[in-house]
């Protein structure tokens, strides 16, 4: 169980260690500027077929009307920059980056912002347009179940009427958020050295009418 939740708050990191490194390395995209060519990105992903605890529910939330991928061209960074919220008092907030990722006719974008507390907290929010592509958290969400022990827990929910999974490591007090918008976004909050309650302030606080008009 300890394993299944790290590796959760790993794929945060993971799929943004990624998109940077693979930017920095084609020379590409800070904030305003133009996006270079680089290759496909396709996070990290969580083995599925774990065993299932008994008493425990496997909750499919992508549904079975996803338009295909490529169906759609995924919007520029800034577009997403829309729904970054302002940091909340007594926190600051990082330069807020973003890229666009394009190979073999297929984009996908992504922005990024950090947040720090005073006393030491760190909050990332990410988000990923996949332009349907099972990318992004999207290739595992299916396979996700809804379990608690003493190690912590996985628990989907909604969030603003959207399919979500929350995720917490009690061994280290690390807490995620993943919110699926239109079987297309994906909005992910995580929290190091952080509370209950600095996710779902930042979680709460993520702009999620800035979707409508993408």
């Amino acid at each position: 169980m300890l394993f299944m939740i790290r590796m959760q708050k790993n794929l945060v990191l993971c799929l943004a260690a990624a998109l940077l490194v693979l930017c920095l390395a084609a020379g590409c995209t800070s904030p305003g500027e133009q996006p270079g060519q680089t290759p496909t990105v396709t996070g990290t992903t969580i083995p599925a077929g774990t065993t299932v605890p008994v008493g425990t529910t496997v909750i499919p939330t992508v549904t079975g009307t996803r338009p295909a991928p490529g169906s759609v061209v995924a919007v520029d960074f800034n577009r997403l920059y829309a729904a970054l919220p302002a940091a909340p008092t007594g926190w600051t907030a990082q330069e807020q980056f973003g890229t666009n990722l394009q190979s073999q006719g297929a984009t996908y974008t992504m922005a990024q912002q950090i947040y720090n507390s005073p006393t030491g907290t760190e909050v990332t929010i990410l988000i990923f347009d996949s332009a349907y592509y099972p990318v992004g958290g999207w290739d595992t969400w299916n396979s996700h179940t809804s379990v608690q022990t003493t190690d912590g827990y996985w628990k989907s929910g909604t969030v603003q009427g959207y399919p979500s999974w929350e995720f917490y490591d009690a061994k280290t007090s690390s807490y995620s958020s993943w919110v699926g918008i239109r079987d297309r976004f994906m909005v992910v909050v995580s929290v190091t050295n952080g509370s209950k309650s600095d996710l779902d302030t930042f979680v709460n606080a993520v702009n999620y009418a800035a979707f409508a008009p993408l």
